[in-house]
């Protein structure tokens, strides 16, 4: 018993507990002392249902009498409360077992699990919509919603999935391999072709039946957790708005199920099959449902639980909230991304090191080779320059990639590029090896290739940083800029979130003009950015202009609800090609056309209201461009060498600059004068 009960307080709940507690209970009853059996199956069924194990609580409870049951979810209820009071307050009505659900529970005859599974799950989903709502939970639900509802989101979500299955499938053939090669039969997890066997295909289409309600609705029937209760709950009286917050809760978890089923599956058959079973083990199943989990972001890992607890907390949890505000996803994509790359193989040395076991370490090493095989693939895409990751340093330079249609993390073809960092987590790899790719191929003569490779590599393992949840910490504290400021910033950041993103998308398809936000009030800016979501609103804003002082269109309903990444066309203009080509060949950035925000006048600095700047782009754009088209075109440009090529643009650039800024100061001197008379 002591042993038992050591386990549970310890957080190390094993399998062969379940096997313990029911002998306990045995030698307790033949004892006659029922209370204690009761407690030991009580406490074991508990400890089940918080570890997600539903269906093997309500397993363990089909033995037993209705007291057990009845005692189970009465201690459940008893921390159900404490939770309750502590959150609510005098809001909290005490919640109890009903006189009909006790007659249930007392009916329902011994050895009957679905039974007992179906008055769990409806005890639970009674409870759920008795819980009270306050007014920032009802904010917290919009906010979800607006964050979520929206076609683009169940595209990425649905991308996602299939993309982390294909990385799962591939690193279990390699990782059958390497059992294969190292480990007995009785340790192997992983194999080959069980779909083939009719007799094992049939037991794993049974065990996913039975499991599939726990793994689908995780965390649904713990009913001592108010979070995991709060999924079923009743947020808003408003039928429209409930309903509204129910499709959006369950909308991503429906996209899920087919691939938790597929990985639940192949998980189960290959590992039968390498162990040679005839019928599902508990282990089996446990090794299945991690996979699963594990392959759908569902996983609870010491992360997610670490920012959740902290969102718990006054003042510091909002903050924590409008930073990063979902928590379990994006963890289990951030490890996911850390084990499907080079970080896998450290893992598996890690292990190798510490005594884990053999089947532990060569999954991560399976992870790993396969992360750092992505990895390969992005250095080769780099190399053909195909792909590319890292912004331009230089502003200049980054307007005219964008101008030639080659954007940021984005595959790069003939006719355009096309943004991946959205299919997370296999975009991380694909760009740690695209940045090392980059990095080396900035190699200057005398560096050497190792130590281009090693750049390479630091360079990429940032990317992890800044493809996953953890660039919003980094955005804060290791970036430019002042913290605090950042950190202030976050509360307009969470207000902004409600504002429905399915608003943005109709904005920008009713809207085919893409628009500036640029104001040098920052309350203005930040009421603009507000504007540019939502529909004819976002009309009122300057238009953005490219380097040529030219409008950008945005892509139609397509690429603003459905498409997951961002399409930006190959430029085929003369003057564009051309520049890109001299800068490359100098890099030189002053032959760029300049981009300036604001202008010293009298000793001060003034910056342009967001109509003269619109202005100032536009007439300094068009100018370069004419000018720069028939510069190219003259035979004193066509007979001079790329250095002397760069010095005549760079004469044409800064002429049109200053001519463009003596303009523009004069009118805003003539506006400022005007405002002063009145």
């Amino acid at each position: 018993t002591q042993e038992l009960y050591s386990s549970m307080g310890k957080g190390e709940f094993k399998p062969e507990m379940v096997v313990l507690s029911k002998m306990l209970a045995r030698d307790y009853a033949a004892k006659g002392d029922m209370n204690s059996a009761r407690n030991v199956l009580s406490a074991t069924a508990e400890r089940l249902t918080i570890a997600g194990q539903f269906s093997q609580a309500a397993r363990l409870l089909r033995d037993a009498d209705p007291e057990t049951f009845i005692m189970t979810i009465d201690k459940q209820l008893k921390k159900l409360n404490e939770q309750g009071e502590k959150q609510y307050g005098k809001k909290w009505t005490p919640i109890d077992l009903l006189p009909e659900e006790l007659d249930t529970i007392k009916a329902i005859p011994k050895g009957d699990e679905v039974a007992y599974q179906e008055t769990w799950k409806k005890i639970g989903q009674r409870i759920a919509q008795q819980l009270p709502s306050t007014n920032m939970e009802k904010f917290d639900a919009w906010r979800r919603i607006a964050m979520l509802f929206n076609p683009r989101t169940h595209v990425r979500n649905i991308g996602g999935n299939l993309l982390m299955s294909g990385m799962q499938r591939a690193s279990d053939i390699v990782g059958a391999t390497i059992e294969g090669v190292f480990l007995p039969k009785e340790q192997r997890t992983k194999s080959f072709g069980w779909k083939s066997d009719s007799n094992l295909v049939q037991k794993v289409n049974e065990a996913w039946q039975a499991d599939k309600e726990t793994l689908t609705n995780q965390s649904r029937y713990e009913i001592n957790n108010l979070k995991a209760l709060g999924q079923d709950k009743r947020i808003f009286k408003s039928n429209a708005l409930q309903g509204l917050n129910d499709i959006t809760m369950q909308g991503l978890n429906l996209g899920d199920i087919p691939f938790v089923q597929a990985a639940y599956k192949n998980s189960l058959g290959q590992f039968m099959k390498a162990r040679g079973l005839t019928e599902v083990t508990q282990e089996a199943k446990d090794y299945a449902k991690r996979r699963a989990l594990e392959a759908t972001f569902k996983e609870t890992n010491e992360m997610a639980t670490i920012i959740n607890r902290l969102k718990q907390k006054p003042v510091v949890g909002k903050i924590i909230e409008g930073a990063i505000p979902f928590s379990k996803t994006p963890a289990n994509i951030t490890m996911r991304a850390i084990d499907y790359s080079p970080g896998g193989l450290l893992k598996a040395l890690y292990d190798a090191k510490t005594g884990k076991t053999a089947v532990k370490t060569i999954e991560d090493l399976s992870k790993g080779l396969t992360g750092t095989a992505i990895m390969a693939l992005g250095v080769w895409l780099s190399k053909i320059g195909w792909a590319r990751v890292e912004r331009d340093r230089s502003e200049k330079a980054e307007g005219l990639y964008q101008e030639m249609g080659r954007q940021s993390n984005s595959i790069i073809t003939p006719k355009g590029s096309y943004t991946f960092d959205w299919a997370q987590p296999f975009a991380v790899p694909l760009a740690i090896g695209v940045t090392v790719g980059e990095t080396m191929s900035k190699r200057e003569d005398g560096d050497s290739l190792t130590s281009a490779l090693i750049e390479g590599l630091y360079a990429g393992g940032d990317t992890i940083f800044n493809m996953t949840m953890l660039r919003n910490i980094k955005d804060i504290f290791g970036s430019g800029g002042s913290p605090t400021k950042k950190i202030l910033s976050i509360p307009v950041s969470y207000i902004e979130q409600a504002i429905p993103a399915i608003f943005g998308q109709a904005a920008r398809t009713i809207d085919p003009v893409r628009r500036s936000t640029y104001d040098p009030d920052p309350m203005r800016q930040e009421w603009n950015r507000i504007k540019s979501r939502v529909p004819f609103a976002s009309k009122s804003l300057e238009p953005y202009l490219n380097i040529w002082g030219e409008e950008q269109q945005q892509g139609g309903a397509v690429e603003q609800f459905i498409s997951p990444g961002y399409w930006n066309s190959q430029s085929g203009d003369r003057v564009t090609n051309e520049i890109m080509r001299v800068h490359k060949a100098t890099g030189d950035n002053s032959i760029l056309p300049k981009i300036a925000f604001n202008f010293q006048l009298d000793g001060k600095t003034v910056s342009l209201p967001s109509d003269l700047m619109t202005e100032f782009q536009r007439e300094m754009g068009q100018r370069n461009h004419s000018d720069l088209l028939a510069l190219i075109g003259s035979s004193r440009y066509q007979k001079a060498d790329d250095e002397s090529r760069g010095k005549l643009i760079r004469e044409v650039v800064e002429k049109n600059y200053n001519d463009v800024k003596k303009n523009i100061i004069k009118e805003y001197k003539l506006i400022q004068a005007s405002a002063f008379k009145q």
